[in-house]
């Protein structure tokens, strides 16, 4: 091996260990998603109601969009009037309140309070990278991210070293090979980044909600991928079942009955 060759093997070596350590610092990051990540996952069917069986006194049906609907009047069951709301809490017991919590809580209280939200718009190409376009202080801000953007969904609100941020983006997916879409650009690094096109690079403030995307991606990647892959499987799989298996329609009954209402001086009100 030439001195040469020695060399470039070095610097080599020598770049994966420092892009190594790079990432290994940058997943020290305090990061944390609120509420977890959404896989796709349906919740479990709620039980059906089961309705009182109770005197009818009157029961009209009708066919709708191909579902029976009957519609019974029955007898008063005499169920309790519902408890009045509460009274909205006064100055002296919201302060009461605050002064009640710890130190601790009135710092969480005043993050969650301050959380930054924020939109944007994002184009997705060729799964690859992503078209950013968003607004601050009315102005216009453009970039190119190597993120997949489909990947940065699934949940509403995340925290980064203690800050919270709620964003909010519509997005949509293309592909480089349509006549009109810009590709990508270059970019220096694999580690999730970011190349602003349009506007102010030293606004801190209009590149927060951005940034802190791209620390969430860094600390969490595997797990957003792999959440966003599971959701398009169960997409996938629920609309071939429903292809296979259209729904019918339920049919639907309603009661209801007419009672007196009394307010707390006994006196009767109409019904």
């Amino acid at each position: 091996m030439t001195r040469l060759r020695r060399v470039v093997v070095f610097l080599i070596v020598y770049l994966g260990i420092w892009i190594n350590l790079v990432e290994a610092q940058q997943s020290d990051e305090k990061v944390e998603i609120l509420g977890g990540i959404s896989d796709g996952t349906s919740p479990p069917p709620k039980p059906p109601k089961v309705l009182p069986d109770l005197p009818v006194v009157r029961e009209i049906s009708h066919i709708d969009t191909g579902r029976l609907i009957r519609m019974k009047r029955v007898e008063d069951p005499g169920y309790p009037e519902p408890e009045p709301k509460p009274m909205a809490q006064s100055e002296n017991d919201e302060e009461a309140f605050w002064m009640s919590l710890s130190d601790e809580r009135k710092a969480e209280i005043d993050a969650i309070n301050n959380a930054l939200v924020f939109s944007l718009s994002a184009t997705v190409v060729d799964h690859r990278a992503t078209r950013l376009h968003w607004r601050h202080n009315g102005k216009i801000y453009e970039a190119w991210s190597n993120v997949d953007f489909n990947h940065l969904t699934g949940f509403t609100r995340f925290k980064v070293d203690g800050r919270y941020y709620d964003p909010y983006f519509g997005i949509g997916n293309t592909s480089s090979e349509m006549e009109g879409v810009e590709k990508a650009p270059d970019f220096p690094t694999r580690q999730p980044t970011f190349i602003l096109t349009r506007g102010d690079a030293g606004d801190t403030d209009a590149l927060e909600g951005v940034e802190a995307l791209h620390t969430l991606y860094r600390a969490e990647r595997g797990r957003l991928k792999t959440a966003y892959e599971k959701r398009e499987m169960t997409s996938l799989e629920r609309q071939r079942y429903l292809e296979a298996n259209p729904p019918k329609p339920r049919d639907v009954t309603i009661q209801f009955w007419k009672r007196e209402l009394s307010d707390k001086s006994g006196k009767e009100e109409a019904p």
